[in-house]
């Protein structure tokens, strides 16, 4: 009986099927089997024991008392066929080191009982040279590569080894010739580092990295050194006075979904680590001199692209992306190669294209950040499998085991952190919405039970996250209904609308969305009887008149300025300040008259003051205010009319002309103020020069006249 989980379902090892080749099929079995236990998450040794002996069709009970903890399972049921289907008798094995030439290699020695001769396997004679298979060869194998990371290794150790140069390409660092150059002072490296530094220089001079810099050169850059783990360190180059001079293309960078979005469907993934990135690829002679650096009393440049410069990331991004853009399945995020496929022979097919690829255009990786023929990956911070997208365990963890912050500072990392994760959890901006408050310039830092219970909620959410399928361009796309009573909006959200500029700016806000509007008569709209059924006032004591100044107060306050901030605002402000004490003390003198003008409609409400309907904006609020009222580049008059609607202060008028009259993109698109002047047309010099010809008609009996005029 076949397994099913995660992944194609598995079949139990045919031992009775053609001798011939039973040793070919139980490595095909055993990468299929393998896939299958990844997939189902089955860690345990003895656990993947018993179910190998299980799906090998033999007996548990004779083999696995004898299995010891660390007993290699690819092992036990190796049978060994001669040429013509007879069955060798194997006796044991051993481990020993082959020379030929100057090649050497350890590997496995089976032996087996009976007469004949010695033989050398193939995988062997390849890694001594004795055996040298042409490309054509290679590429003609495809449908048999194989899927686990040793075997990969050992058919292309020229990818895994060494650092590659990409051939055909060199990068070009485009500079504003404007921007001075700068030769900087070298900085004194510890006398703990200078060995090291020097062995880091030799080798990236060996690897082809850098050379010596070789003349006068206008740009010197200094070098910063960054310990590591196990006493080695990493040579940093600080390179931010050479971005300052650097224009960079603007190749645009791909999102996660547009990586993502042809992963659909895929069951069995790789990734490819190209090693040292940046520096596969080389400078061009007349780009280096901007890299020059001082290290150890000499002067060096790159001769691969460097990191640090400003330009590097997205001009590599598109080098890579050509490379492999005629690769199936295969897409990049800077120097890690996504490799998907739908089966696991789909996927060797293509592991074996970009393994051929990459060595044509000597491209090399790095072994230990590879990862192949997995049912689930980490690519570009994310977890990725058959199933969808999902934030991974270590990001998760951390963000579980966060402490609770101390400070501002510490609530604005938490929430950038898990703010990566905000597309998994339904309603983040809701529920972060206390501890955000935290983070507002100004605002007092205040831990209380909101807070806690936010912090706690979201990192329950966070723990429990769901998984994002990825996007069908196949599956059918949600459409919705607007429902209104207004009735003009059928013919303002239609396509054949040509609407004012800020109605066109709500329907812009609508166009990612599928929906039609339909009209629904208020008669038949709740919404419409329940905004007319007579309320109670909320506080008997408070008058209807104080209740209506209230609300005016409320809703007449820009959105984008807020109430409270014009309170506070207007409780500082001389100029209200005198108004509310005139107001106070009823004396209106020493005020301008624009007050005194209007101080019958004038009323105070807490600290803000009020002309009628209208809230007066103190002084260092009135730019921002017409501003706002301009947004959209509103003409003088529609300009007025929003001010005019809702505030109001002595000279509102002339501010709004004057920066209207002042805006730059206003003045590029508006109609010329004064009509171009009427040129007459000059006389003709002699007759049936200047000729007019009309129609006139059609006259009452039906004929048309031809006019002339000369």
């Amino acid at each position: 009986m076949a397994l099913t989980g995660v992944g194609p379902a598995l079949e139990p090892f045919d031992l009775e099927g053609p001798a011939h080749d039973v040793s070919a099929r139980w490595r095909r079995w055993k990468r299929s089997f393998q896939y299958y236990v990844d997939g189902q998450n089955i860690t345990t040794a003895k656990r993947q024991r018993s179910l190998l002996l299980y799906l090998a069709d033999m007996p548990v009970q004779e083999k696995f008392e004898t299995l010891t903890e660390d007993e290699d399972t690819d092992n036990l049921f190796e049978k060994l066929f001669a040429y013509g289907a007879h069955q060798l008798n194997v006796v044991g094995k051993f481990t020993a080191i082959f020379q030929c030439g100057s090649e050497r290699t350890e590997d496995e020695v089976i032996v087996v009982r009976g007469d004949g001769e010695f033989l050398l396997g193939r995988s062997t004679a390849l890694k001594l040279k004795a055996l040298v298979l042409p490309d054509v060869n290679q590429v003609g194998s495809a449908t048999a590569s194989p899927s686990t990371h040793d075997e990969i290794k050992n058919e292309y150790p020229g990818v895994f080894s060494g650092v590659g140069k990409l051939i055909g390409y060199q990068a070009r660092l485009h500079v504003d010739s404007e921007v001075p150059p700068v030769a900087q002072r070298q900085r004194r490296i510890p006398y703990a580092y200078e060995t090291k530094v020097d062995e880091k220089l030799q080798e990236l001079q060996q690897s082809g990295i850098i050379e010596e810099a070789v003349g006068p050169t206008p740009w010197v850059s200094p070098i910063v050194i960054a310990p590591k783990k196990h006493g080695d360190i990493r040579l940093c180059v600080d390179l931010r006075r050479v971005n300052e001079a650097i224009v960079q293309e603007r190749h645009p960078m791909p999102t996660t979904e547009e990586l993502l979005h042809e992963v659909n469907g895929s069951t069995v993934f790789s990734k490819i680590d190209l090693k040292w990135g940046f520096h596969q690829v080389e400078l061009e002679e007349e780009s280096r001199y901007l890299t020059t650096f001082a290290a150890n009393g000499k002067l060096y440049r790159f001769r691969r692209l460097p990191f640090g410069i400003s330009s590097a990331p997205e001009l590599y991004q598109k080098i890579i992306s050509d490379v492999i853009k005629d690769l199936a399945g295969c897409r990049n995020g800077a120097d890690d190669i996504l490799l998907h496929a739908d089966s696991l022979n789909q996927h060797d097919v293509r592991v074996h294209a970009v393994m051929n690829h990459l060595q044509q255009v000597n491209l090399t990786v790095n072994p230990a950040k590879c990862e192949f023929a997995k049912s689930s990956i980490e690519f570009f911070g994310l977890q990725i499998s058959d199933k969808g997208i999902q934030s991974t365990p270590e990001r998760i963890q951390s963000l579980a085991e966060a402490s609770r912050p101390s400070n501002a500072s510490e609530v604005r990392s938490f929430l950038g952190t898990a703010g990566f994760s905000a597309k998994f959890i339904p309603d983040f901006a809701t529920v972060a919405e206390p501890l955000r408050r935290l983070t507002v310039k100004g605002a007092q830092f205040k831990w209380t039970t909101e807070q806690q219970q936010a912090f706690d909620h979201l990192k329950r959410l966070l723990v429990s996250s769901s998984t994002l399928a990825y996007y069908d361009p196949e599956a059918p796309i949600e459409e919705f209904t607007l429902c209104t009573d207004h009735k003009p909006l059928e013919v303002i959200y239609s396509a054949r609308s040509k609407p004012s500029a800020r109605i066109e700016r709500w329907v812009l806000r609508l166009q990612p969305y599928s929906y039609r509007v339909k009209h629904i008569p208020g008669k038949t709209n709740i919404a419409d009887a329940l905004s007319r059924l007579p309320v109670a006032a909320a506080d008997p004591g408070i008058s209807s008149d104080e209740e209506s100044v209230r609300l005016i107060t409320q809703t007449a306050a820009p959105i984008a300025i807020g109430i409270r901030t014009i309170e506070r605002s207007s409780a500082e402000d001389e100029e209200l300040s005198a108004v509310r004490k005139c107001l106070h003390d009823g004396s209106w003198d020493g005020l301008p008259a624009a007050y005194r003008q209007v101080r019958g409609e004038l009323t105070v409400v807490g600290k803000v003051v009020l002309r009628g309907q209208r809230i007066v904006i103190p002084t260092e609020l009135r730019h921002q205010t017409v501003q706002l009222a301009h947004e959209g580049h509103q003409g003088i008059v529609k300009t007025k009319e929003r001010l005019r609607s809702k505030v109001w202060w002595p000279g509102m008028d002339s501010e709004a002309e004057k920066l209207c009259k002042s805006c730059h993109a206003c003045q590029v698109v508006a109609a010329p103020a004064n009509a171009p002047p009427v040129k007459s047309t000059p006389l003709p010099d002699a007759p049936w020069q200047h000729l007019a010809v009309d129609l006139l008609g059609p006259l009452p009996s039906g004929e048309h006249i031809v006019v002339l005029v000369e």
